[in-house]
């Protein structure tokens, strides 16, 4: 809330001594993989682009995701990266929603589950959400892998 009353005051004021004091970095994520479940196993592709400040990510993000039907999830997230040096621990969390953006095939596809619908299945947009932790390896000072 400190950090919204700063940002407002300067916009609106145009106080370069109050913006100066806040210094947010700019930080892109990259990251994809293989989804594998009760369904086919299929692959994502998501980026995220924010601010960083003392440890914490703040962003939003994009992808694609093909796991039973393709889908694009717009999502807000936040990452905190605990510890320091060139390897460190990280934890994340992002919602948003999951736009539906079937192909052909999965429109006319019938879903063939216990109940075996008649009807050409109907795919809505839906919810997203993820969550997870895991270890940023450090490649040089620009550019990092993570696990």
């Amino acid at each position: 809330m400190k950090y919204l009353f700063i940002i407002a005051t300067a916009v609106f004021f145009g106080n370069d001594a109050v913006a100066q004091k806040i210094e947010f970095n700019y930080k892109g994520h990259a990251e994809g993989g293989i989804v594998n479940g009760a369904y086919h196993t299929n692959a994502y592709l998501q980026t995220s682009h924010g601010f960083t400040k003392k440890g914490w990510f703040a962003g939003i993000g994009a992808g694609v995701d093909y796991y039973r039907f393709r889908t694009i999830p717009v999502f807000a997230e936040v990452r905190k990266e605990l510890g320091k040096g060139t390897n460190r621990a990280f934890a994340l969390a992002g919602t948003g929603i999951d736009v539906a953006w079937p192909t052909l095939e999965q429109k006319e596809e019938r879903l063939n589950d216990w109940w075996q619908q008649s009807e050409p299945s109907s795919i809505k947009h839906g919810f997203f959400c993820k969550a997870g932790a895991g270890v940023i390896f450090n490649a040089n000072k620009k550019t990092f892998f993570t696990l």
